[in-house]
């Protein structure tokens, strides 16, 4: 199996209050991502920033059922997720989302793809 490795995607906005698809499962691959980077920039004012990132099913929602992080993210301060092993998407359509509360969050997603 090769692996064509680096940027899973580019950086993603999420907006505030909104849901973004940020690496989708194409026909007959797998996902493996092993680093997840989210940012606060730009926003205003003081507290944190709300992120949730799920796996969610082809046609499915973001939701509490496919949720695998929540993160709170101080303004202009960045989080790096490195879990032991890579998260692996192996099902056609299946998607990486994000989801923003008050403010606007930027996400990269580092890791593998089946060539």
């Amino acid at each position: 199996m090769a692996l064509s490795r680096g940027r899973l995607s580019i950086i993603q906005n999420c907006p505030t209050n909104a849901t973004v698809g940020i690496v989708t499962v194409a026909s007959g691959k797998k996902v493996y991502i092993k680093s997840i980077v989210a940012h606060v920039g730009g926003a205003s004012g003081v507290g944190t920033a709300t992120c949730s990132l799920h796996i969610v099913p082809n046609s499915g929602t973001a939701s509490n059922l496919n949720r695998i992080f929540d993160l709170d993210i101080a303004i202009k301060e960045t989080v790096l997720l490195e879990p032991a092993y890579p998260i692996v998407l192996e099902t056609t359509g299946e998607t990486l989302q994000a989801d923003a509360g008050i403010n606007p969050v930027n996400i990269v997603v580092t890791g593998d793809v089946e060539a």
